[in-house]
């Protein structure tokens, strides 16, 4: 970490409590003294005030000497700021000042670390008007902006970061907001130090049903901090807490809001606490002190690390998130041309099967509408937005309905003569098929995120397969063939469920997340993502069980083969042979080629081989192509 300017005063730690106040400008100083000094008289405190220039202000220099480069502006620095203290002084309200040239983050940390300070007061910065000021100006006050985030967010003891300021103006009345379920001790007691004599003080208790009742532990806590009969507990049905908040606020104009810092309660953050940057954007004027506390050491640094991951993989900003949403959404609607691609890439796709031709069903997969809707299912399941997820299973619903009757149309017309080798490719899932759907997933919803990798999202169709299997399903489930059936409809759902799922995670990684304000989206993100991990988990045990007889079946395969090729009469070639189960009876039909007749009882000897093996029932059936020789000479003319 590093440390305050070496051009820094020293300053001792103090035997009272400190509040310290962190500005960048005598105009925030003025802002926050009013806030700050009722912080400093309730904890008996003295109250200090750092004033930090960055170290690249104009005219700032980086010597210490008054009379050296960058002398004046440090002097001009210095009184501007002790010019506020003697203002507040005149005022009653004792004040030191201390003035620092460096990082502001930086400055206000190493102070807060120095002086053991109780309390961090930082003004909120707002991003600069696109349009105001010079592009230097503006880089630097997202500078500014940016390192006092940084801090407040993971402060080296108690912080508030202050919103406006009370401006002179006495606090008749304050509203306590619950960023989580309850309030903290920590923002109660920042509301007791801000209230004034005689004024209202009001906790609001957000519900998300009418008739919820505030908690006794909520009662116990209020009246241990804030003393009985000192405050109302307004209780609220709403949505959200935002949305409850602004609409108390709109009905009852409160001098002072005061508010835990919110948890961002969703992946990535791991439970990291962020700025209500929506709401104070709503805000009317009304002062808002939002009160954080230091956070444990390990926490911090597994947080700063997925950070440092999290950001170097990169992520959308609020505009593309709209833009990407509004896409998928339009494009997850089962309408007339969603429709009409899936009868005819199901088509093409069938016809592919029985050709046995790997170029048709490529062609099928590109027609195929399928990727939009199931990536968008992931994406909806990361918004918990239930409409949104009911809009993208209904798609899906209905293009597996159409795909299905089209493609069992297409075996029932055109029959297959035999299980091709593409049908058989799109009957055997196995754990390969799992790991092909997931990555393809992944990098559809990447696709669909980075608009500019449109042109990958053929590629991506291909990769995906969702076509092929159900079509594949149709065909042999008409032809009578269930068991293959059944397999190619597995293949087709784990697709579907693993391609959802992949884009869930890639969305989260982009920055999407449900609304941790509004009850209903973190609860349908959870449901949705323990529904995609139930079938998930399904699929996948099915294909375990497949894989599992498949394992078993080639195992008894192979055991028939060295009993077969152990029993081979001499001038006898084994050509072909199939092992079935039948009523727990094993059957091996084989065909051989022999020069020498075989005697029926061969087939005896090796049904009784394989008994003795397997030790159960065998039934062999010997299939025998004689195998004939001959030589001839060419007859000398006479």
């Amino acid at each position: 970490m590093e440390q305050p300017s070496e051009a820094s005063p020293t300053i001792d730690t103090p035997s009272r409590a400190t509040v310290l106040v962190g500005v960048t400008s005598p105009e925030e100083a003025r802002s926050l003294v009013p806030v700050a000094s009722r912080a400093a008289a309730d904890r008996d405190a003295r109250l200090v005030v750092a004033h930090v220039r960055a170290e690249d202000d104009e005219d700032g220099g980086n010597g210490d000497d008054p009379e050296g480069g960058g002398g004046t502006a440090r002097m001009e620095h210095a009184d501007t700021t002790d010019a506020v203290a003697q203002e507040y002084a005149l005022a009653g309200v004792e004040v030191e000042v201390t003035h620092r040239w460096g990082r502001p983050d930086i400055e206000f940390e190493g102070l807060a670390r120095q002086m053991d300070a109780a309390l961090l007061i930082l003004p909120w910065h707002d991003e600069p008007d696109p349009d105001a000021g010079t592009a230097d100006e503006r880089a630097a006050l997202r500078s500014t902006a940016r390192y006092a985030r940084r801090l407040f967010l993971d402060p080296p003891c108690e912080a508030w970061l202050v919103l406006g300021g009370l401006a002179g103006r006495d606090v008749k009345s304050l509203l306590v907001v619950p960023s989580e379920r309850e309030p903290s001790p920590r923002a109660l007691e920042a509301a007791r130090a801000l209230l004034g004599d005689g004024a209202r003080l009001d906790v609001l208790d957000v519900h998300e049903r009418a008739g919820g009742e505030p908690s006794d532990g909520l009662r116990e806590r209020l009246d241990d901090i804030l003393g009985p009969g000192s405050y109302e507990v307004t209780t609220v049905a709403s949505k959200s807490r935002e949305r409850a908040m602004i609409e108390q606020v709109e009905e009852h104009p409160y001098d002072v809001l005061v508010m835990d810092v919110p948890v961002e309660g969703v992946v990535p953050g791991l439970l990291s606490p962020h700025l209500p940057e929506d709401l104070a954007e709503r805000l009317d004027g009304q002062p808002l002190v939002v009160v954080n506390g230091p956070q444990r050491r390990a926490v911090v640094r597994v947080r700063r690390l997925l950070d440092r991951i999290y950001l170097w993989l990169g992520t959308l900003d609020a505009r593309q998130r709209v833009d990407v949403y509004t896409d998928l959404r339009r494009q997850s609607r089962a309408d007339r041309e969603f429709l009409a691609l899936t009868v005819l890439a199901t088509a093409i796709a069938a016809l592919g099967l029985l050709l046995d031709s790997a170029a048709v069903i490529i062609g099928a997969m590109l027609v195929a509408p399928f990727m939009a809707p199931t990536v968008a299912l992931g994406l909806a399941v990361v918004y918990g937005d239930v409409r949104f997820i009911r809009l993208a299973l209904v798609a899906m619903l209905k293009g597996t309905l159409v795909g299905f009757g089209v493609g069992l149309m297409v075996g029932v017309l055109l029959p297959p003569t035999g299980l091709s080798d593409e049908l058989v490719a799109r009957t055997d899932p196995s754990g390969l098929d799992l790991m092909v759907a997931l990555l393809s997933g992944a990098a559809g919803a990447y696709a669909f995120g980075r608009r500019e990798l449109s042109a990958a999202l053929p590629g991506v169709a291909i990769a995906a397969s969702l076509v092929p299997p159900l079509a594949a399903s149709a065909i042999t489930l008409g032809a009578g063939e269930w068991a293959q059936g059944l397999r190619a409809l597995v293949l087709y759902l784990m697709n579907l469920v693993a391609i959802a799922g992949a884009s869930a995670v890639i969305f989260l990684w982009f920055g999407f997340r449900p609304e941790v304000q509004r009850f209903g989206r973190v609860r349908s993100f959870l449901s949705g993502l323990v529904m995609i991990g139930a079938l998930l988990s399904l699929v996948l045990a099915a294909v375990v069980v497949l894989g599992n007889q498949d394992r078993v079946a080639a195992q008894r395969e192979r055991a028939v083969e060295t009993v077969i090729e152990a029993w081979l009469p001499a001038a006898t070639d084994l050509q072909d042979f199939a092992v079935t189960e039948v009523d727990g009876a094993i059957e091996v039909a084989l065909t051989v080629a022999s020069r020498q007749g075989l005697q029926e009882r061969a087939a005896g000897d090796l049904a009784q081989a394989l008994a003795a093996e397997f030790g159960r029932p065998v039934r062999v059936a010997l299939e025998v192509h004689p195998v004939f020789g001959a030589a001839a000479s060419p007859t000398p003319e006479p």
